[in-house]
This record gives C-alpha cells, sequence and structure tokens, in this order.
C-alpha cells in the first residue's frame, strides 16, 4: 500500500539524519518521495529530499506534496490556520490528518519529514522512526490525500471565484456612485454657468 506519512521529530538534525537513511532501500518499506520541510517566518519551504523516479529536484514541487505544502503555506491556511481538519476530512478531535499534523505541530524553525512510502504493514517505519527520535507520526493511504488535496483546491477555487465576483460588484457600485456624483456636480456647474 502507497502512504504519506508527516514524522516530526524533537531535533532538526533528527529529520536531516533520518533523510539521509531514507535514501537507500529497506526491509518491508521503500520510500518512493522524501521531503524535509522546514517553517520559516515567511511560511513552509522545502530544505532538502529525494524521489527514487528521478534525479531532479522534483521532489519539491507539485504532486501530493506539493500540494499539501501548498495548502498549508497558501491562501487556505492562512485564512483557516489550525482549523483546516473539518476541510481536509477529519472526522473528529483525535483524527488528525497529515496537514492537519504539520500545519498544527510544526513549530517555528523546527523541520518536518514528508514521506511518500510503499509499505507492507506500518509497524517497521514506525519503529524505524521512533528509533530515530519521531516524536508525531501520522499516516494516511495516499489516495485519501490526493482526494482531500483536491477538494481543497476546489475550495480555494470556489473561494477565490467568489471573493474576485465581490470585488467586481464593490468596484462597479463605486464607479455608478462616482459617476452619478460628477454627474450631479456637472449638472450644478452647468445651471450656475446658465445663470450667469
Amino acid at each position: 500500500m502507497i502512504n504519506i506519512v508527516s514524522v516530526l521529530f524533537n531535533r532538526n538534525t533528527e529529520s536531516e539524519n533520518a533523510l539521509s537513511d531514507l535514501r537507500s532501500s529497506m526491509a518491508g518499506f521503500s520510500v518512493l518521495t522524501a521531503v524535509v520541510l522546514k517553517k520559516t517566518a515567511t511560511g513552509i519551504s522545502r530544505y532538502d529530499g529525494f524521489n527514487v523516479d528521478k534525479t531532479d529536484d522534483s521532489w519539491s514541487t507539485g504532486g501530493l506534496i506539493g500540494g499539501i505544502v501548498e495548502i498549508i503555506d497558501g491562501p487556505l491556511g492562512a485564512l483557516l490556520g489550525p482549523d483546516l481538519g473539518p476541510l481536509m476530512g477529519s472526522a473528529s478531535i483525535d483524527d488528525k490528518t497529515i496537514v492537519e499534523a504539520i500545519n498544527n505541530n510544526l513549530a517555528l524553525n523546527q523541520s518536518a519529514l514528508l514521506l511518500i512510502v510503499e509499505e507492507e504493514e506500518n509497524g517497521l517505519l514506525d519503529q524505524y522512526l521512533n528509533e530515530r527520535g519521531a516524536h508525531t507520526v501520522v499516516r494516511e493511504p495516499a489516495v485519501t490525500v490526493e482526494f482531500q488535496v483536491l477538494h481543497a483546491q476546489e475550495v480555494e477555487a470556489e473561494l477565490r471565484e467568489e471573493a474576485i465576483t465581490k470585488l467586481q460588484e464593490n468596484r462597479k457600485h463605486k464607479l455608478n456612485d462616482r459617476v452619478e456624483d460628477s454627474i450631479g456636480t456637472m449638472e450644478e456647474r452647468f445651471r450656475n454657468w446658465l445663470k450667469k
């Protein structure tokens, strides 16, 4: 099964060391893509990573990884902040999604490891990560995360369209008001000119 796994460590060096170790194949699971995310004052940045299928840096953009980061670091993340859970499909407070785990638990200047993993069972990767200092591991099937990302993108597009429509209506009303004021002023000036 292919899963998306987010991992938070106590120290940034632990996430970087785990990334380095995960580049090689492990028994029971295979990391397809791995990215170290770092929360800075300006947002979430992609610090380091790899994609086993490609030799370029495509691990840092696009796909599920890029979609997750865009949700957290984009307009929805800014607008909803820690309340992204219901949008992403959380059924309860205890039910954390990948996006929530990163968005709500990643502190300023802290790193998280985001993985796309093919695994036979969850326990092997969890044990491996816990031995390297992981304190929060959240896992979701890749298809679930893909659905969440697509849903969030749809919501963002709808909100953007609604905002554009409202801005256009406001501009139209303001322009109409200005035109009416200008017409009134011009009529008054014309009347005054005729009186002279």
